[in-house]
This record gives structure tokens, C-alpha cells and sequence, in this order.
């Protein structure tokens, strides 16, 4: 008997544990990728719905706006007020036209002289500038929209007010781009305001500026090419961009109307008085050489109060106009993440209660199969079969002389069954098993014939 167990142990964990039909773990594979992906993009939505379910129950868009709504009230109160109540004049400082007179070219006769306009520039204090009148500006009552994509529920209106100079550059500039520096080879513009209120002067000098210049952009040369005009310099890819405006916030001070003491007084998200753009000023021409061809005059100067509405949403919004969800569109986003989420979950529950229990399955079955006290169904032979060598045949449990092993080196044998061998252990004086059709009229050696081993 302990022979007979060895051999059956050996045939089970040996060379011949093929011969053992079992289900192939990797079949599993694709649905276990499937069942991995569904439960990473169920339990994703799960708890994001969750969290927009229980942010819903406080109103954070709320604490935004409420400081957005205060601060319209003090805008209709008192700040827009003291803006209508001032008045506004700008000029552009430099550089100014000049007529000169120079002399013609060398094949001109020597007492040839011609007049050429030119561009000098001119400081604040000089004689030339007591002489460059001021213009007004213009009072502009457009409304700024916030974000479109957003409920209106609970934010105030108000009544816009900002002041344009329109027109602040010529129409056409003397000057280019270096290639080889990317910076602009000309005279650089220089705008002043002047504010009168309450009878008190104030003068503000905005910072000179370029009108082109080259801006460094993250791109390779097949990007640069086809999307930037592929200027490329020393391995870096350079756009061309032309100036699109200024705009600058002011605060009314004990000095008159001034910008902002501390940080930038820019309006835009970035803090920059001059906006620049790739694309012509009031067009949509794209800049196609480093030559100023655009019409500049389309270039305007826009003055706001720091207490406008507009530049307060900015800032509480970080410069995206939107100020979030309400608690309802929290709640309602929540709960179909949440459906959405168990959708995807269904099929994962299900699928890993089948997995544990086949596996659950898969052991009992090994158990069972290892217990040498029950009696084991014969095996069934083909006579074009291959692989085994060695065979036990009739166990004798119940003591003598024990298993045979019968050597078979040039002999073929292979199990044709759909379910897991087992060899027999006929007991002696027990009938013998019939022999199935498949193998009928042969031995267990494989041949043909009654005759058992020598």
C-alpha cells in the first residue's frame, strides 16, 4: 500500500501531472484585467460622489460671493462715484515726430537737402513736452460677464464704469525686431494720465515698453515650424509677439488718483500693464515679420478703479470668473457619480464570490482526490496515446505482497478522459471493472490481447 501511495503521489506532482485535466489559471487573465479596471473606475466615482454629496451639505460657494456682493455695494456707494466725479486726460509722452532735414544721397548734387520725419524721444520735463496737448478719455459702460457656465443664484449686479484712451500709438512705427537678440531696435513708448479731483492734480507715468519682441516658447523644431513661423535660435524656439494694450488699475488716494502702493497695478491675471499678443492689435493677422506692419493705432489704454467688481471676481477666482457649484448642482453631480460608480461595481461583487468559491472548489477537490482510502476509478487507455513510462496496477490494500510496477521505456500511454485519473486498486477477490468501449481489446500495457505482465 505505501508503494502504491508513493506512486501515485509521484504521478501527481511528477512529469506526468498533465495527464491531470485542470482548468487553465491563465484563461483569467483578461477578466481579471477587466474586473481590475472596473473596480479602480467604480470605487473612483464611489468616493468622489460621495465627497461632492457631502460638500453639498455647506454652501462654500457662498463664502466667494459674499465678499463679491460686498464689495458691488461699496462700488455703487462710494467708488464708482468718486471715479464719475473725476476727469481723465492722456498723451503719449514719447517718442514724438520730428521734421528734419537731411541731405540727399550721393548721386544728388551736393546742395541737395530732403526732409525726413523721424522718431526723438522726449522726457517729462523738457520743452518739448510742456508742448504735447492732453486728450480725454473716454467713458466705457460695458459690462464684464463672468463665467458662462455657472448659476447666477445669489450674485448682485452693478453697473459698470472704466475709462479708455482710444487710439495711444500711431498707426505706423519706425523700428524692427534683431533676430539675433529677439528685443526690439527702436524707440520705446512712454504714456502718462493726468487725473483732476476734488480740484487736486495728479500725473501718472506708466513705464516705457516695446512694441514687438521675441517670447521663448517650449516646442521642437517641427512644432516651432508649423506653429510659431520657426524661428529658431541657438536650439530655442521664439514666437513674435506685438503689443495689444495697456491697462492699469488706480485707487483714489490723499494725493489724487494714483496706482496701487503695493504689488502691480496691472488688471489682468498676470499683473502686466502691457498685454502682448501674436496676432495683430483689434485683428486676428498673425505677425509674419519682424517689421511693425500692423496698424497700431487699434491699441487702446484702459484705466479701472481697484475696487472694481470685475478685478475683486479675479481675485476670489483666481482669474476664472467662476465662482463654483451651488450645493444643489453638488448634490445632484454627486448622486450620479455615485449611480454611475455601483454600475460599474456589479459585475466586480459577483465576479469575486466566483473566484473564491472556485477556488474554494479547486482545493476541496485536491483533498479529496488525495485520500488513498477511496476507491479510485481505472484509467482509461488509447492505443495511439504517449507519455507515461511506469504504471501501477492492482493495490493491495488490505497487505501481501503490495503494488506492482511495471516498466514500460518503449511504450506510449496516455490518459483519454475528461475528468482526473485515478488507478485502480482492485482489492484481491474483487471483480474486475468492465473495460469501456474506448478501450476494449486491449491490456493495461496497451496491447492488443488478455495477456498480463510477465
Amino acid at each position: 500500500m505505501a508503494m502504491a501511495a508513493a506512486a501515485v503521489i509521484g504521478r501527481r506532482r511528477g512529469f506526468s501531472s498533465n495527464l491531470y485535466s485542470h482548468k487553465d489559471e491563465d484563461d483569467e487573465g483578461p477578466n481579471k484585467c477587466w474586473i481590475f479596471l472596473l473596480f479602480c473606475a467604480g470605487s473612483t466615482l464611489l468616493f468622489t460622489g460621495l465627497w461632492y454629496a457631502y460638500i453639498s451639505f455647506d454652501d462654500a460657494r457662498l463664502q466667494a460671493i459674499k465678499p463679491y456682493n460686498d464689495a458691488i455695494m461699496a462700488w455703487e456707494d462710494t467708488y464708482r462715484k468718486n471715479l464719475v466725479e473725476s476727469s481723465f486726460q492722456w498723451r503719449l509722452l514719447s517718442p514724438q515726430e520730428k521734421k528734419v532735414t537731411v541731405p540727399c544721397s550721393d548721386t544728388q548734387p551736393s546742395n541737395c537737402t530732403k526732409v525726413e520725419t523721424q522718431y526723438v524721444d522726449v522726457e517729462a520735463s523738457s520743452a518739448e513736452a510742456a508742448a504735447i496737448p492732453w486728450k480725454d478719455m473716454q467713458i466705457d459702460t460695458t459690462p464684464d460677464p463672468l463665467a458662462a457656465d455657472q448659476s447666477m443664484k445669489g450674485i448682485k449686479n452693478y453697473t459698470a464704469l472704466k475709462l479708455v484712451a482710444l487710439g495711444m500709438l500711431p498707426k505706423t512705427i519706425q523700428g524692427h525686431i534683431d533676430h539675433a537678440t529677439g528685443q526690439w531696435v527702436g524707440n520705446k513708448f512712454k504714456l502718462q494720465v493726468k487725473s483732476v479731483h476734488q480740484g487736486m492734480t495728479s500725473v501718472i507715468d506708466i513705464e516705457p515698453f516695446d512694441i514687438m519682441k521675441y517670447v521663448a516658447v517650449g516646442a521642437n523644431a517641427k512644432m516651432c515650424r508649423v506653429h510659431y513661423g520657426g524661428l529658431m535660435i541657438n536650439g530655442q524656439c521664439y514666437e513674435r509677439v506685438a503689443i495689444a494694450g495697456v491697462c492699469m488699475t488706480i485707487q483714489d488716494t490723499s494725493a489724487g488718483w494714483q496706482p496701487p502702493s503695493a504689488g502691480r497695478c496691472g488688471c489682468f491675471g498676470s499683473g502686466m500693464e502691457v498685454l502682448f499678443g501674436k496676432s495683430c492689435p483689434g485683428s486676428h493677422a498673425h505677425l509674419t515679420s519682424d517689421d511693425p506692419t500692423c496698424d497700431f493705432s487699434l491699441a487702446n489704454m484702459t484705466l479701472r478703479s481697484l475696487h472694481d467688481p470685475h478685478q475683486v471676481a479675479l481675485s476670489l477666482t483666481s482669474g476664472t470668473l467662476n465662482f463654483g457649484l451651488t450645493p444643489h448642482e453638488n448634490w445632484v453631480q454627486g448622486m450620479v457619480m455615485l449611480v454611475i460608480g455601483c454600475v460599474l461595481l456589479l459585475p466586480v461583487i459577483p465576479s469575486c464570490c466566483l473566484y473564491i468559491h472556485s477556488k474554494r472548489s479547486s482545493y476541496d477537490r485536491r483533498m479529496r482526490d488525495d485520500d488513498f482510502l477511496e476507491r479510485l476509478r481505472a484509467n482509461r487507455y488509447s492505443p495511439s496515446a504517449r507519455s507515461a513510462n511506469y504504471l501501477v496496477v492492482d493495490g493491495r490494500p488490505e497487505g501481501g505482497e503490495g503494488a506492482h510496477v511495471i516498466n514500460m521505456p518503449s511504450v506510449d500511454v496516455e490518459v483519454r478522459t475528461r475528468w482526473r485519473p485515478r488507478l485502480s486498486h482492485r482489492v484481491a477477490g474483487e471483480p474486475e471493472e468492465p473495460r469501456t468501449s474506448e478501450s476494449e481489446g486491449h491490456d493495461a500495457c496497451g496491447r492488443d490481447g488478455g495477456g498480463g505482465p510477465a
